[in-house]
C-alpha cells in the first residue's frame, strides 16, 4: 500500500492509525499522539486533535500545525505540539511521528536498563535503528522537542526515560509495522526476563539479521500497514467522516 499522495487520503490513513493503536492497546486514555506531514508539504502537519479518545479521530477532525509549532486548523494537544512540530522540521526521516505509552515498550522505558536487548528475532530488525533518551524533565514543550529532536537525530526509534516510545518513519505503513514490531519486541524481553538469564545471539548472526530486515523493510511495512486498514475500515468506516 503506497503512502498518500493527497490531504485527504493522509486524513483518512491517519485517522485510521488511531483505531489500530486501539486495537493493539497502544492508546492512554486521550493522551498520546500520531502525526503527518501534509502529503507534498515540509512546513505543516496532522494531529489528533485535543480531547478526543484515539477511538474517535476521523478524518476531518485531524488538526494541522505548522512545524513551527502554530495552530493551522483544529486545536491540538499542547504537549503533542511541543514533541512533534521540532521533530517534523528537524530530522528528515520523520514524515510520520508516532508517540505512544504503549505498556510493553514503556515498561522498558522505566526499567532501569532500558535497553531493547538483541535476543530475540523480533527484536533484531531494530539493530542500530534505535536510541535512548536519558532525560526526563516534565511534560514536553517546544524547547523540550528541541531536545528530543537532537537525540533522536537520524534514528528511527527513541525510548523515552521514564515516559514510553517515540517512531520516526519516512511513511505511515513502516512507521506503524516498527511501532507494533517494537511493542512485540519489549514484551518478549519482559516475559523472558522474569524467566531468568536472556540467551545471547552470536554478533554474526545479529549483522546477518539486520541486513536481512532492512532488504524488504519498506515493503514489508506497506503490507502489514494495508492489512492493518483492512482491519479497520471493515468495522469501522466513520473513520472517514
Amino acid at each position: 500500500m503506497n503512502p498518500p499522495t493527497d490531504e485527504r487520503e493522509a486524513r483518512i490513513e491517519l485517522a485510521a492509525a488511531f483505531r489500530v493503536a486501539v486495537m493493539f492497546d497502544f492508546h492512554e486514555g486521550i493522551s498520546n499522539h500520531f502525526s503527518m506531514l501534509v502529503p507534498g508539504r515540509d512546513d505543516r502537519f496532522l494531529i489528533n486533535p485535543l480531547g478526543l479518545h484515539f477511538s474517535e479521530v476521523t478524518a476531518s477532525s485531524l488538526a494541522a500545525v505548522s512545524v513551527e509549532g502554530e495552530p493551522i486548523s483544529g486545536t491540538a494537544p499542547p504537549t503533542g505540539i511541543g514533541i512533534h512540530a521540532p521533530i517534523h522540521r528537524l530530522c528528515p526521516q520523520a514524515t510520520v511521528v508516532l508517540h505512544t505509552h504503549q505498556p510493553w515498550t514503556t515498561a522498558l522505558a522505566v526499567h532501569e536498563g532500558m535497553r531493547l536487548e538483541p535476543i530475540s528475532q523480533t527484536s533484531l530488525q531494530f539493530t542500530d535503528r534505535v536510541v535512548y533518551d536519558e532525560r526526563y524533565e516534565g511534560l514536553a514543550d517546544l524547547d523540550e522537542g528541541e531536545r528530543l529532536a537532537k537525540v533522536l537525530g537520524q534514528a528511527e526509534a527513541m525510548f523515552l526515560r521514564h515516559h514510553g516510545i517515540l517512531v520516526a518513519g519516512p511513511e505511515l505503513g513502516v512507521a506503524m509495522d516498527d511501532l507494533y514490531m517494537l511493542e512485540k519486541a519489549a514484551q518478549l524481553q519482559v516475559l523472558a526476563s522474569g524467566l531468568g538469564r536472556l540467551t545471547p545471539i552470536a554478533d554474526a548472526t545479529i549483522e546477518r539479521t539486520r541486513d536481512q530486515f532492512a532488504y524488504g523493510r519498506i515493503e514489508w511495512g506497506r503490507m502489514h500497514w494495508a492489512a492493518m486498514m483492512r482491519l479497520v475500515e471493515q468495522t469501522q468506516p466513520d473513520l472517514r467522516g
